[in-house]
């Protein structure tokens, strides 16, 4: 109970001191980064995820692990993945962890998944802003996803988000833009950092999309004073959603 009640009370405050531009509550966003086991692949690691009977108490809106394809910095010579858990704002995600942290101790099914993963104790927690509307996960549950960390250097998280929202439309692919709040390796000021995600319908649109901006060119820079670092390119894989 005193958990839940610390909880509750900081996401409250969090949640009033927040400036969003959109009517509804933003999307919150719980991610940590983990690595297969030797011995184990990430397909494996896939289908266990996948067949755990999540607690619908204790789980988020939709669970996606993210493989790493080509990431820059040492990313790829520690970590494989990241997990990352979707909840529909700050009420849903406290709900979610206090049902998770309330349950009884002991093996449970996700604890074979565990067998076959290790993953970083530190998490981070982000605020979710989506900006162009797009068709993900079309005929398929594995998915390309870009991203991109972006230093904001006076811009307001409406110029990101309309940023994102005018590179979505020119690659056809649906964007969000996370605004981190707890968590992180620090190093750079609260508010003036941000991620970018693009995430595609299928192999087939990423590829179009992909082969269309090499024959225009390059993508137009946008104007404005946000600048980002070189993109990631991950494989988006669809673990649990609920109805």
């Amino acid at each position: 109970m005193k958990n839940n009640l610390i909880l509750s009370t900081l996401c409250l405050t969090l949640f009033c001191a927040t400036s969003v531009s959109a009517q509804e509550p933003p999307g919150v966003v719980r991610t940590w980064l983990c690595s297969v086991a030797p011995g184990h692949s990430m397909d494996e690691v896939v289908a266990i995820a996948r067949d755990v009977d999540w607690d619908g108490d204790s789980a988020p809106a939709a669970m996606f692990f993210r493989e790493a394809v080509a990431v820059g910095g040492d990313f790829q010579r520690n970590w494989d993945f990241v997990w990352a858990d979707f909840y529909a704002d700050w009420g849903a995600y406290v709900q979610s962890r206090s049902a998770a942290r309330d349950r009884p101790s002991g093996r449970t099914a996700s604890l074979g998944l565990f067998d076959m993963i290790s993953c970083d104790e530190r998490r981070n927690v982000s605020n979710v802003f989506q900006a162009n509307q797009g068709d993900i996960f079309s005929d398929t549950e594995t998915t390309p996803m870009g991203g991109q960390f972006c230093a904001l250097n006076g811009a307001t998280l409406d110029d990101a988000v309309a940023r994102a929202t005018q590179i979505g439309q020119a690659l056809g692919a649906y964007s969000a833009v996370d605004s981190r709040v707890f968590g992180g390796q620090g190093g750079y000021e609260a508010g003036s950092r941000i991620y970018t995600r693009y995430v595609f319908a299928n192999g087939d649109s990423f590829a179009e999309s992909l082969d269309a901006l090499r024959e225009a060119g390059g993508a137009a820079a946008p104007s404005g004073s946000i600048s980002c670092n070189t993109g990631a390119l991950w494989l988006s894989h669809r673990i649990y959603q609920q109805n």
